[in-house]
């Protein structure tokens, strides 16, 4: 018992304090420089804006500890919200549209988790042949056009509110402590980051990695293909393009937050503070008015640094 403590200790007091001493020193910088930066409007939509890569970011942290990682989230948001906005407007009931959707997640989930967990494919290649088939569907199915979907209900998804606070932001808050309770105060949690961190280990300790590593690609796939609805919602529109890069962004914010591509480490309080650094930064500069080729610039130079980041990490751990 002491020695799972001393881990979760270990794990939240490594990266942690450094992020949440960059976020409140970004906070404090844009604030100088614009004083409508900290007004309450401003961290309201910078929150939801920043909810859907955080709740894909929630599902990534899962597969990273694993020991895998998955590209094909973006092509499951597109096919996803093209599902959705087809079958609305051939009159389906929008309960079952949403069923139809959601299985894009499922049936990917299922493909991911098969070749990868059961045949042992390099997820990376894997994920990147699953992105471009669920890619090439959404296309198929509405030649590359995007689909109008108005509805009040759907609306509410995105732009409703419990208390002011923009649904998508406490579904976000929900998923965060969900995951932090699963990883690090169960038996799965811990399952999770023996498996990612030496997979021979665990197949020596009689764990089920398949089993285990299934789980974790099926639950980030349902996750994907949720926030496609979400970001169906909040274009009031379903689109091929929907999603589109994201996944490069979704491992940016996992790997700045303490996640490892090679697996075993990662912290969803690190993930979550990784999601606020960057929304600061880049709420900030579109606050302060900055041209959007410095914004971009930026954009390069954080990927970079995170690229810094994980090339020391490597060093340090060999």
């Amino acid at each position: 018992m002491n020695m799972k403590y001393k881990l979760v200790k270990k794990e939240i007091f490594s990266t942690v304090p450094i992020l949440i001493f960059s976020f409140i020193l970004l906070f404090i910088i844009f604030s100088f420089i614009n004083k409508d930066f900290y007004k309450i409007f401003n961290i309201i939509t910078m929150l939801r804006n920043a909810s859907f890569v955080g709740i894909l970011a929630v599902g990534m942290t899962l597969v990273l500890i694993s020991g895998e990682v998955d590209l094909s989230i973006g092509g499951n948001i597109g096919l996803t919200s093209v599902i959705f906005a087809y079958t609305f407007t051939k009159g389906f009931d929008m309960w079952l549209c949403f069923i139809l959707a959601l299985s894009v997640g499922i049936v990917v989930g299922l493909l991911n988790s098969f070749l990868i967990a059961y045949l042992k494919m390099n997820s990376l290649i894997t994920t990147l042949g699953t992105l471009a088939v669920t890619q090439g569907l959404a296309f198929t199915i509405t030649n590359g056009l995007g689909i109008v979907v108005m509805e009040e209900r759907l609306l509410k998804l995105t732009y409703g509110e419990l208390w002011k606070i923009p649904v998508p932001v406490i579904i976000l808050v929900i998923s965060i402590i969900v995951m932090g309770l699963l990883l690090n105060l169960t038996k799965f949690g811990r399952i999770v980051k023996v498996i990612g961190g030496n997979r021979t280990v665990a197949y020596l300790c009689g764990l089920n990695v398949v089993k285990i590593k299934s789980i974790c690609l099926f639950t980030n796939a349902l996750v994907a293909s949720f926030v496609g609805l979400l970001i169906t919602a909040n274009a009031a529109s379903g689109m091929p393009q929907n999603g589109r890069n994201i996944e490069m962004e979704v491992l940016a914010v996992v790997i700045l937050g303490g996640a490892s591509l090679k697996g075993g480490e990662g912290s969803i309080l690190g993930t979550a503070f990784s999601i606020l650094i960057l929304s600061v930064l880049y709420n900030g500069l579109t606050v302060a008015n900055a041209p959007s080729e410095i914004i971009n610039m930026v954009k390069g130079f954080v990927l970079l640094l995170i690229v810094g980041i994980y090339a020391a990490r490597k060093v340090k751990t060999t």
